[in-house]
C-alpha cells in the first residue's frame, strides 16, 4: 500500500456514479408520482366541491319558489323571481308599503328598479283564487313606525288598488329577476347567473367547471306529468354533472378528465 493511501479506482468510482444515479432516479419518480397523487386529490376534491355546491346551492335559490315565479324555462336555463326578502306588512297605501321590521328578513338590501315587491291578496273566496301582486319600488326606504307604535321600513311604491288595505299581518316578498343557465368560457362549461332586472349583460361564473352537458332541468307537473309550460310547473328535477379541470390519474394508470354528477329535485311552493 502506498504511503499516501489507497485511492478509488476506476470501477469503484463507475459503480459509485451507477449507483447514484439509480437513487436520484427512484427519488425522481417517487416526487412525480407524489405530484401526480397530490394533483389527482387536488381536482377531484373541486370536483366534488362542485357537485356539492349544485345539490346545495340550486335547490335553495329555487326553493322559494312557485309556478308563477318561473318566467322563461329550458333544458339547460332558467329565468325566475329569485326572493330576496319576505316580510309581513302593517300598511300599506295607494304610495308605500310599510314592513314591521322585525319581521323582515333580506338577503340583501333592495333596490328599486333591481328589485320589486310582491304583496299577498286574499280572494275571500277561496285559497285557489289568491294571488300575488306585483308592487314597483319607487324610491329608496325610510324609517317608520307601524300603527300599534312598532318600528317600521317604509318603502315607496306604486302599489295597485287591490292591495291597498289596513295591512295587518299581510305577507310581503321582494324578488329580483335572474337567468340561470349552462355557458361555455375558454373552453369551458361553467353554470352562471345574471340579474336581468339589475341590467347585467354578462352572465357570471358560479359553479364549474362542468361537462357539456353539466346543467340539465326537468320540469313537472303536480301529477308528476312533464311540461313546457312555466306556469304548470310544480317539481324541477336538476342534474349537476362536473369534471376535473384537467386530466388526473386513474385506475391501472389512465389518465383522463374525472366526472361526478349529482342529481336533486326541488318541491315549488305552489306544489304543497
Amino acid at each position: 500500500m502506498s504511503p499516501r493511501g489507497r485511492g478509488f479506482t476506476l470501477a469503484e468510482l463507475l459503480v459509485a456514479i451507477v449507483l447514484a444515479a439509480l437513487v436520484g432516479q427512484t427519488m425522481v419518480r417517487l416526487v412525480t408520482v407524489s405530484q401526480r397523487l397530490f394533483r389527482a386529490q387536488s381536482e377531484r376534491a373541486g370536483l366534488q366541491a362542485t357537485v356539492r355546491a349544485g345539490a346545495m346551492l340550486l335547490p335553495a335559490e329555487l326553493r322559494e319558489l312557485s309556478g308563477e315565479d318561473l318566467l322563461a324555462i329550458a333544458p339547460d336555463q332558467l329565468v325566475y323571481r329569485a326572493m330576496r326578502l319576505t316580510a309581513v306588512a302593517c300598511r300599506i297605501s295607494a304610495t308605500a308599503v310599510t314592513l314591521r321590521r322585525r319581521l323582515t328578513y333580506a338577503y340583501r338590501s333592495l333596490s328599486p328598479g333591481r328589485d320589486t315587491l310582491l304583496v299577498f291578496a286574499a280572494s275571500g273566496s277561496g285559497p285557489e283564487n289568491d294571488r300575488w301582486l306585483t308592487v314597483a319600488l319607487t324610491g329608496p326606504a325610510s324609517a317608520a313606525v307601524c300603527p300599534d307604535g312598532d318600528a317600521a321600513v317604509e318603502w315607496p311604491a306604486v302599489v295597485p288598488l287591490a292591495a291597498v288595505s289596513a295591512a295587518e299581518g299581510i305577507p310581503v316578498r321582494g324578488f329580483e329577476v335572474m337567468q340561470l343557465r349552462l355557458y361555455a368560457s375558454t373552453g369551458q362549461y361553467w353554470i352562471g347567473s345574471r340579474s336581468v332586472s339589475g341590467g347585467e349583460a354578462q352572465v357570471q361564473p358560479a359553479i364549474g367547471p362542468l361537462a357539456s352537458n353539466g346543467l340539465e332541468f326537468g320540469f313537472r307537473r303536480l301529477d308528476g306529468t312533464t311540461t313546457t309550460s312555466a306556469a304548470e310547473v310544480a317539481f324541477v328535477d336538476l342534474t349537476v354533472r362536473g369534471q376535473t379541470d384537467g386530466a388526473v390519474a386513474g385506475g391501472g394508470g389512465t389518465i383522463a378528465v374525472g366526472a361526478d354528477s349529482v342529481v336533486a329535485g326541488v318541491e315549488l311552493r305552489n306544489a304543497e
